[in-house]
């Protein structure tokens, strides 16, 4: 229509010059490499009388290249038509028309408050979107949720996953990197970062701030269990754990002499107080035999234990060996 527009202005070679995708509004690379094009179109062939658009925003959205454009036209003696509203630049002796003119300003400027207005109802009406849980776009879809019918929703395999994650990392046994290879033992495949980055993630109790907009979820955890994981990774922060040996009479074997608590020198439990005078007593008692007898007491002191589970015990050790049965499968 554009095209047989121009040929009824008496124009019969016609250059289009088009991109798709380009933004006038956002005034993106696209349209910016538009811009440039349709100047250097003009001033490499000097045979161009005129250009001609469907309407003026489709030429800019912003006033100072929509003056520019003006300037330019005049400039160069090209006679600029608009079809929508109807406004020719220049008189038929190349005069510049004074009431075009002044239009073409009104309209700028017109132009430029109607897409100021148009952004803000953008944002009202994302903003709105958020508050109701539907998917504005521009971000990746968290790791357990899915969006259906333009809403978030959980994505039930997933978020069973992220309570997982969450109430195992809260019990403070877990790093990241632990309780990665702890679900990779499960058969899930996850990695130590996306592990904490969903632990970062406060979208799972119900909301999050992305680019100002407050998205509302379907909360998968409370804010509780996400608080306590929260605290368990700051003090991770602060007492990074490094690996230690399994020391089974730490704390419980004393010295018979001062009742001091002694500790091991890799190989023997001696009295922590005999090193700094304290204690005459210079006894050392091999780490592997106490060890191997603290175990033993205490493996038939666990079985009398497990013999007198209460309803809530099995309950707990039915999802333990749950858990060790998903493990040998995968």
């Amino acid at each position: 229509e554009l095209i047989s527009f121009a040929k009824a202005q008496g124009y019969d070679e016609i250059i289009p010059i088009e991109a798709v995708g380009a933004s006038a509004i956002k005034m993106d690379d696209k349209y910016m490499e538009l811009v440039k094009k349709v100047k250097d179109t003009i001033l490499s062939d000097r045979d161009i009388k005129a250009a001609c658009v469907w309407e003026l925003s489709r030429l800019g959205r912003n006033e100072v290249i929509l003056m520019e454009f003006k300037e330019f036209f005049i400039k160069n003696n090209i006679q600029f038509i608009c079809k929508n509203p109807y406004m020719k630049l220049l008189e038929d002796d190349g005069r510049v028309n004074a009431g075009m003119e002044l239009a073409f300003s009104l309209f700028s400027t017109m132009s430029k408050q109607e897409m100021q207005e148009k952004k803000e109802r953008f944002k009202r009406a994302k903003k709105s979107m958020a508050s109701k849980g539907q998917y504005i776009g521009g971000h990746t879809i968290k790791y357990g949720y899915k969006v259906e019918d333009g809403f978030f929703v959980e994505n039930s395999k997933e978020a069973d996953v992220v309570r997982s994650i969450f109430q195992l990392y809260s019990t403070g046994e877990y790093s990241t990197y632990t309780l990665a290879r702890e679900l990779r033992e499960r058969g899930i495949g996850l990695s130590d970062r996306q592990v904490a980055r969903i632990l970062k993630s406060e979208a799972y109790t119900g909301k999050e701030v992305v680019n100002k907009y407050t998205i509302h979820y379907p909360p998968i955890i409370s804010q509780e269990l996400f608080d306590k994981a929260l605290e368990v990774r700051d003090k991770n922060r602060i007492d990074m754990k490094r690996g230690k040996r399994l020391l089974l009479g730490a704390k419980l074997v004393r010295c018979p002499k001062c009742g001091a608590v002694c500790t091991s020198n890799s190989r023997h439990y001696v009295c922590c107080r005999s090193n700094k005078g304290g204690c005459e007593n210079r006894f050392a008692l091999r780490q592997s035999v106490a060890d191997n007898l603290l175990w033993r007491v205490a493996s038939i002191i666990h079985v009398e234990y497990l013999t007198n589970l209460t309803a809530d015990k099995e309950e707990e050790y039915r999802k333990d060996m749950a858990v060790l049965d998903q493990k040998i499968d995968v």
